[in-house]
């Protein structure tokens, strides 16, 4: 790769019951730092196999020495992380961990791991930070808000069938409705995005979108970008562009996106089940001028069946979640972590089916 491309990507990347916050741990949320450093260490969130009995974990990877810790969760808090837990997010100084099998969404000391707080929230599916609040998207149609100083549900809106992703810009909350349990009828009553307000906790208005949404991200300018996930079949998953007054246009294929200092990154996976191999690839758009800047993955950067992709905002390295190929969801993962041009700096071995990683 050229000198050239390099220094044009990192310019880019510059039982269960409530309990209520600890009286060590209530530091209003967000807590900005005004300096940005690089993260030390990476929590990967393993989901476990909850048809196998296997629970959820989280490996934590010291990005300074390299070494992995396996199922630290459990060693800082003496209990299993539960049943299918889906990807976390870093808001201040807490980690929000929404476990989908155990109905409870886990507040987290970002330093140290320690429980702040469970929250009980039906089938949580992801989960987002906006001022004071955090924002659960349940699998049961509901988006609860969460004020961050007590860890107390405050209100709640039901916003349609099996929302998938949710993402907060200023005073709005996008939630994709996927309707997902609904194929036989090719999923009619989603293909939607709620626009939630954050303060009233009503919603305005839905915006239509592509088949089946599922996650989504936003950028400085406030543009959304939602994957929709498609079939499985004949219609494929594709990446969408919701402007700030929201009109949708078709932006790029692809199966797994996040966002990173006003650049997408877009995984696009495609499975051969029957060998249990897949084609893999990385590209990277800057969301200000919608330029690529594909990567080339040498060979020993391409995953097996990558399940999440995540970027350290300060370095811009990469990080992939992923199963050793298609159809070993429920054997032990790995993580690579990769330069932003694409060069693997380093495999790591981590827990079953890894599903997102959060910095520290």
């Amino acid at each position: 790769m050229s000198k050239i491309f390099q220094s044009a990507a990192l310019a880019l990347l510059l039982p269960f019951v409530f309990t209520a916050c600890s009286d060590d741990d209530n530091t209003p949320d967000p807590v900005i730092d005004p300096v940005p450093t690089p993260a030390t260490a990476a929590y990967v969130v393993n989901q476990g196999n909850m048809y196998g009995g296997v629970a959820g974990s989280i490996d934590c990877i010291d990005l300074e020495s390299g070494a992995t810790t396996s199922g630290l969760f459990f060693n800082v808090n003496a209990q299993a992380l539960g049943d299918s837990p889906q990807q976390a997010v870093r808001y201040g100084s807490r980690i929000y961990v929404p476990v989908f099998g155990s109905n409870l969404l886990w507040v987290l000391n970002a330093s140290t791991l320690r429980i702040v707080a469970s929250v009980p929230v039906n089938a949580p599916e992801a989960v987002c930070g906006a001022g004071e609040y955090v924002f659960v998207a349940g699998n049961d149609g509901i988006v609860t808000r969460i004020d961050t100083l007590n860890c107390q549900p405050s209100a709640t809106v039901a916003v349609g069938p099996n929302p998938a992703g949710i993402v907060a810009v200023d005073s709005l909350v996008y939630v994709s409705i996927s309707d997902g349990y609904n194929y036989a009828n090719n999923y009619e009553n989603g293909k939607k995005l709620a626009v939630v307000h954050a303060r009233t906790m009503q919603v305005e208005r839905n915006i239509a979108v592509g088949l089946n949404p599922g996650a989504l991200c936003a950028n400085s300018r406030g543009e959304v970008f939602v994957l929709t996930r498609g079939n499985y079949f004949d219609v494929l998953p594709k990446v969408q562009k919701v402007s700030a007054d929201g009109d949708v246009k078709d932006y790029c294929d692809g199966s797994l996106i996040t966002l990173a200092n006003d650049c997408l990154y877009v995984v696009n996976a495609t499975a051969d089940y029957a060998n249990n191999t897949s084609e893999v690839s990385l590209s990277t758009y800057n969301t200000l001028t919608d330029e690529e800047l594909p990567i080339t993955l040498p060979a020993e950067s391409v995953p097996g069946w990558p399940n999440a992709i995540d970027v350290e905002p300060v370095t811009g390295q990469i990080f992939i979640s992923s199963d050793k190929g298609p159809s070993d969801y429920d054997k032990s993962g790995y993580v690579y972590r990769l330069a932003p041009w694409g060069e693997l700096l380093q495999r790591y071995d981590v827990g079953i089916h890894p599903f997102g990683v959060v910095f520290k």
